[in-house]
């Protein structure tokens, strides 16, 4: 049985592709922390969440944020088409 043992001198060429290989690398730490952006929303409604419709879209809301991990708030009036409440809310 018998062995192959193959020894590359790439000299210069190693050190080069070495220093491309950390800026590469560098660069997508660098953007890949950049691209973790905090994200905040706030939804108006303009019912409340006792009809069975929006409390599935209330359901539906926080469970998108909880997979995003982002900061969510949901205003909804106390009265169904209370005009003021949602112009406060607003």
């Amino acid at each position: 049985m018998c062995c192959y043992v193959y020894h590359y001198n790439l000299g210069g060429n190693m050190k080069k592709l070495t220093s491309i290989f950390f800026a590469f690398l560098a660069m997508f730490f660098l953007f890949s922390s950049a691209a973790k952006a905090e994200y905040k929303f706030n939804f108006v409604m303009h019912s409340d969440t006792n009809n069975a419709f929006w409390a599935a879209v209330h359901k539906g809301f926080k469970d998108a944020c909880a997979q995003i991990n982002a900061d969510c708030q949901m205003l909804t009036l106390t009265g169904d088409g209370d005009q003021q409440e949602q112009l406060q809310n607003f």
